[in-house]
């Protein structure tokens, strides 16, 4: 029996040209065609006849031809999933005291390697690969390396036979390029490496490329420690030029490059400029994860052109401190790949908190995943840590970045403000009116200004580092059915304000605490903050604003609705605004004449933008 099988894409071609009207040479060549094909079906038939009907073996002839034809065409997505952990201490300083060791509780728990990884083990068995940092020596050399130029050395070790907890916990692969792994010289890396291996660990790092294959996908790790070999330091710009040129050479031998970094200092919550410009440059030159150790806390995450860089991961399995450093939080971060023929084409974040320890005064080493408070509490910490790392990375002052962390700290303590979350949406019939909608999309003929955007308000500093054009749905269609009304009487709205972020009402209730002017955010915030108030104007043909009262942003007197300071035209075309607004489903106050709350605002809480534009793309809220 003969099979011919015609490339797909054939097959699709010749639909559109039966669409179009044919000529008749083709037409003569399809028909000769299908004759053919009628011919193999009826040798087939024959063949297969007194195993089946007729009918039978036509319909399973073409529903094995299709399939065919559609597996040749496309290649299935592969998923892999990825895991990956922080910093892994198996082992100990030997001038620690012995009770409470890292040691002392692998011999009272028996010598039992599984102990350490089984309050996660179920997590990482399920993956297609996980990730460790191990940042000690394992070996029986007992000479140190000097540290003479360090002010607080430790000096990390473990038993060779340590390597079963990784194989134990289901880690199959452990970067090696940090600070400790030298610690017992040459020889004590030599040995660890050798421990790795007879226990079946991959490793990488420093001049150890791993490039591992898993369900046809071929994966690269690499591994940096911008510290250099026992913190002697490293050149950054031959160093960043490195780390460019160990991507770009495993570029084609691979589908997937993960990049570990060892950088930073120790128990900061931001990282400095060079490790963003490093994480950067290994997303640039071909990286699709990066990841960061060294810190001993977490840190935040950043999305930078479609790729996660995850700055510290903190500790995990940390033998080289009995307490909990950071109130021993720390995460597993998983990443969900998606490859097809070869090309990366989809990559999903999820954050699993976890505690280093299973007791919640002292470290026993052995990390357990958090729920309930416990859980809420690393997510909040992490997004925070990501806020501030957003802004670090967009170059905004370091003095105005602890501003807005401050300003959210006091947003956080407050347990008695309601906070929301609502969904971003198009603004279909369907949609909720109590999500959020972007009005630059939704109401394409508004004009906006965002004026907290600029410096030019009355705190005289840039407010809003991000576009803020949202409102809640409801908001949005009367204010859609106001521009509306303005266009048929020859004007549009203007937009100075909508959604505003409710830590931008702490910075202004710092600079002008008048509950006149600026809603308190010690009581009920701003309808602002809830994404259904407006700042607004009208504007002519010609886009030149009409004359109000005031400026927009004048606390004072002249902005009220007495009108004491006003002309006849400034009272005229402020009532105008009010009328419009009013009639859509607005009401004014007294002390502003450009500002509007939606009739509706009350069924309302605050929402923060950060929980729903950055926590979901990091992972961090889902």
């Amino acid at each position: 029996m003969i099979h011919i099988r015609l490339p797909i894409s054939t097959y699709k071609e010749v639909r559109k040209l039966l669409k179009k009207g044919l000529p008749i040479t083709l037409s003569i060549f399809l028909l000769i065609c299908s004759l053919l094909i009628l011919c193999f079906i009826v040798e087939f038939a024959v063949t297969e006849l007194e195993k089946s009907s007729f009918s039978e073996i036509i319909v399973n002839y073409f529903d094995k031809l299709t399939l065919g034809l559609i597996e040749d065409k496309y290649q299935k997505d592969v998923e892999i999933v990825v895991s990956t952990v922080g910093d892994c201490v198996l082992g100990s300083d030997d001038r620690f005291q012995y009770e409470g060791s890292f040691n002392y509780v692998f011999e009272t728990e028996g010598k039992n390697y599984s102990y350490f990884f089984s309050g996660v083990k179920n997590i990482l068995e399920e993956d297609d690969l996980t990730i460790a940092n191990l940042e000690t020596s394992l070996t029986n050399f007992n000479k140190k390396i000097q540290k003479t130029h360090q002010d607080n050395p430790f000096w990390f070790n473990g038993a060779p036979d340590y390597t079963k907890i990784l194989k134990g916990g289901s880690v199959e692969a452990v970067n090696i390029a940090n600070n400790h792994t030298h610690d017992y010289t040459e020889w004590g890396y030599t040995d660890t490496l050798q421990s790795l291996t007879s226990e079946g660990i991959e490793y990488f790092g420093y001049d150890n490329v791993l490039i591992k294959e898993i369900k046809g996908v071929r994966i690269g790790l690499l591994g940096f420690n911008e510290l250099g070999i026992n913190e002697i330091g490293t050149n950054f710009v031959k160093f960043k030029k490195e780390v460019e040129e160990s991507i770009e050479d495993i570029k084609d031998k691979t589908d997937l490059i993960i990049v570990s970094f060892h950088w930073g200092e120790e128990n900061v919550e931001l990282p400095n400029k060079n490790q963003i410009v490093l994480a950067r440059a290994a997303v640039d030159a071909g990286a699709d994860l990066v990841l960061g150790h060294h810190s001993h806390i977490i840190q935040g995450i950043e999305n930078y052109k479609g790729k996660h860089i995850v700055y510290s991961l903190g500790n995990f399995i940390f033998g080289g401190k009995h307490s909990l450093t950071d109130s021993g939080h720390s995460f597993i971060y998983q990443e969900k790949f998606i490859i097809n023929d070869g090309l990366l084409i989809g990559n999903t974040p999820n954050i699993i908190p976890v505690s280093i320890s299973s007791s919640v005064d002292k470290n026993d080493f052995r990390p357990r995943i958090l729920d309930g408070e416990e859980e809420n509490e690393v997510r909040e910490k992490l997004l925070e840590r990501s806020i501030g790392l957003k802004y670090l990375a967009n170059d905004i002052p370091v003095d105005d970045i602890n501003s807005i962390i401050s300003a959210r700290q006091k947003i956080c303590e407050n347990k008695n403000i309601k906070i929301e979350v609502p969904k971003i949406v198009e603004g279909n019939t369907q949609d909720d009116n109590s999500n959020l909608v972007n009005i630059e999309q939704f109401i394409p003929d508004l004009e906006i200004d965002t004026a907290y955007a600029k410096v030019d308000n009355f705190t005289g500093k840039k407010l809003y580092y991000d576009d803020m054009p949202y409102l809640r749905l409801g908001t949005a269609k009367k204010l859609k059915a106001a521009n509306e009304a303005a266009k048929k009487l020859g004007y549009r709205i203007k937009i100075w304000d909508g959604y505003r972020p409710p830590e931008v009402q702490w910075l202004m209730w710092e600079t002008c605490p008048d509950p006149r002017y600026i809603a308190s955010p010690l009581k009920n915030y701003s309808y602002h903050n809830k994404g259904v108030a407006v700042d607004v104007t009208l504007v002519d043909a010609e886009d030149c604003e009409l004359a109000m009262p005031s400026k927009f942003d004048d606390l004072s007197e002249r902005a009220n609705r007495s009108y004491r300071f006003a002309s006849e035209e400034q009272i005229n075309n402020s009532i105008l605004l009010e009328k419009i607004m009013c009639e859509n489903g607005f009401q004014g106050i007294f002390n502003e004449w450009w500002h509007f709350v939606d009739t509706d605002a009350s069924q309302y809480g605050i929402v923060d933008i950060e929980k729903v534009l950055l926590g979901p793309m990091l992972g961090i809220f889902n």
